[in-house]
């Protein structure tokens, strides 16, 4: 929650996620804590906003978000007192602590054992900024979503699946973005015709064999067979394909390989585009092509990724002079 929802915005997500159960979880846990937070007025959507946002987090960057758990109490905290500094501390902390409790909860009820252990984490780190009251809050919460503990896990199990491509927070960001102007529908959309010319390697196998192990590591695709990556540089043709998790926007995808062209670690022929060539191998985890990609939506931590690799590919291999 980066502001205050209006009470129009508030309606808008209540009418689209009311049905969930990490909403119904933070409506009830408002109404049992309404009467201790009469300074800090804290409606179920910020509950549902915040919560949704933690768990985000930690569903796109795996356990590589661990380090930054211990941070979250810092960055809820302070904006929380940014909107009213007459509020007591206690007010404050005890709204930070019903967020941050509700997500630690709800990971705690995740089959995944890593998502179990970040959970358990984010309790710790409630517990060290909120010694008084961190007990008694999660008890209460316990007590009052108990009833709804069986359907919230099945929600968090199947939410953090790697098929499952919602993004609660971006979703909700997006519901109140500024409209863009309609276009045209097509009469008619033609199926897409992939085409299997690839790229020609100007780098080694070893080169390629490290940016697959990259992409793997940050989970750009899934892992498949390697033989079906070191097809795409070839220089004939393939009908290999690569599954692209979508981790971050495809866009990104483009901007990889555009950038490999660039700096001349692969070439592509003259008669076929970077794009057509990408979107030909690579589908999602539906198994349909990436249609649509023309690299203009970028990722910052995407885009650094992509110039790091630059060094992964310049390697030379531990036997080489």
């Amino acid at each position: 929650m980066q502001r205050k929802f209006t009470e129009k915005e508030r309606d808008a997500i209540r009418n689209k996620y009311g049905s969930e159960p990490l909403f119904q979880v933070a409506e009830v846990i408002c109404q049992f804590f309404d009467n201790r937070l009469q300074a800090f007025v804290l409606w179920p959507e910020d509950i549902f906003n915040e919560a949704a946002s933690v768990i985000d987090n930690i569903k796109e960057n795996g356990d590589e978000y661990i380090p930054k758990i211990q941070h979250l109490w810092k960055t809820i905290y302070p904006r929380f007192r940014e909107y009213d500094k007459t509020i007591p501390d206690e007010q404050i902390s005890l709204a930070t602590s019903i967020v941050l409790d509700i997500a630690a909860i709800t990971l705690h009820l995740s089959s995944d054992e890593v998502h179990q252990y970040m959970g358990q984490l984010l309790m710790g780190v409630i517990s060290s900024y909120n010694k008084e009251q961190w007990e008694s809050v999660l008890t209460d919460l316990g007590k009052a979503s108990n009833h709804l503990s069986k359907p919230l896990r099945a929600w968090i199990n199947d939410y953090m699946k790697l098929e499952n491509e919602q993004y609660l927070s971006d979703e909700i960001e997006e519901l109140f973005a500024p409209k863009p102007k309609q276009k045209k529908k097509k009469v008619e959309e033609e199926p897409f015709d992939p085409d299997f010319i690839t790229f020609t390697k100007k780098v080694t196998n070893y080169n390629i064999m490290l940016l697959y192990q990259e992409m793997l590591k940050a989970k750009w695709i899934a892992d498949g067979e390697p033989d079906n990556f070191f097809a795409l540089f070839n220089g004939g043709t393939s009908e290999a394909k690569i599954v692209w998790t979508n981790k971050v926007g495809r866009d990104n995808l483009y901007a990889l390989f555009k950038m490999m062209v660039d700096e001349r670690f692969i070439s592509a022929p003259n008669t076929h585009s970077v794009q057509k060539i990408v979107e030909s191998h690579f589908v999602d985890v539906n198994g349909h092509y990436l249609t649509g990609i023309d690299g203009g939506k970028h990722s910052g931590k995407a885009l650094a990724l992509i110039d790091a690799w630059k060094l992964v590919l310049k390697a030379k291999a531990p036997n080489d002079d």
